[in-house]
């Protein structure tokens, strides 16, 4: 695990607010956890450092899930998630502002349609997408 200090704050405001939250924790079996992705409301990725960019987020987001994310330059879900609708930002290291914005998201979930957000990660983050541009950029360096 790498150390951040974002480590917890989620549950921190979650309380704080009164708000009920669930966490994975990595003890779930997958279609336990797929399960637990499938009756969220939102998601939301409060850590500055995520490398992996988050694939959970696009789990979400696939079954047309808003998502709450730090704007932390570290955090990979910027990377593919930029600009999407239903993808909110907070200020990274300022707890007020993640505190608002999460329950501004807790009031006023978006709501997204299904459709559009699996399209858009199947047309942009599917394995046969993901084997093509690999393909294109081993061309490219031949």
């Amino acid at each position: 695990e790498i150390p951040d200090p974002w480590w917890g704050m989620f549950e921190k405001c979650c309380k704080e607010l009164g708000m009920a939250y669930k966490l994975p924790k990595h003890e779930k079996t997958y279609q336990e956890y797929q399960d637990l992705v499938a009756g969220c409301t939102f998601l939301c990725a409060p850590l500055y450092e995520l490398s992996t960019g988050g694939l959970s987020l696009m789990e979400g987001y696939y079954l047309g899930k808003p998502c709450l994310i730090s704007n932390s330059h570290w955090n990979g879900a910027r990377d593919y998630m930029d600009g999407l609708q239903g993808v909110r930002y907070f200020k990274h290291g300022d707890v007020q502002d993640f505190k608002n914005k999460l329950w501004d998201m807790y009031q006023d979930t978006p709501k997204l349609n299904r459709d559009l957000c699996k399209l858009h990660i199947e047309r942009n983050f599917s394995d046969k997408r993901m084997v093509d541009d690999m393909l294109v950029r081993i061309r490219e360096t031949i």
